[in-house]
C-alpha cells in the first residue's frame, strides 16, 4: 500500500514553485512511463519490476479516474481534465 502512494511524493515539489512541482507531479503520472517500464520488465522477464510497474501503472490510471490529470504550472488545482 505505501508504494502504490510514492508517485504521490513528487507533490513535495510545489514546495520549490508551483512549475517545478507541475513537472515532477506530471513526470511521475504520465501514463508512458509505467507502460515502458512494463515492457521492459516483461522483456527481461523481470517479475518484480513488472509488479512496480502495474502498481505504478494502477495509480496513474486511478487518479485519472477520479478525475485528477495532468497539473498546469498555473495551480495545483489546474488540471488537464478541468479544475479539482
Amino acid at each position: 500500500l505505501a508504494l502504490w502512494l510514492v508517485p504521490d511524493l513528487f507533490m513535495a515539489a510545489y514546495l520549490i514553485s508551483s512549475r517545478a512541482g507541475s513537472i515532477a507531479y506530471n513526470l511521475s503520472h504520465n501514463l508512458a512511463l509505467p507502460v515502458l517500464v512494463c515492457i521492459v520488465a516483461y522483456m527481461k522477464s523481470e517479475t518484480l519490476v513488472m509488479q512496480l510497474g502495474l502498481l505504478w501503472l494502477s495509480h496513474v490510471a486511478i487518479d485519472r479516474a477520479l478525475g485528477f490529470g495532468l497539473k498546469y504550472a498555473s495551480a495545483f488545482r489546474d488540471t488537464h481534465l478541468g479544475r479539482v
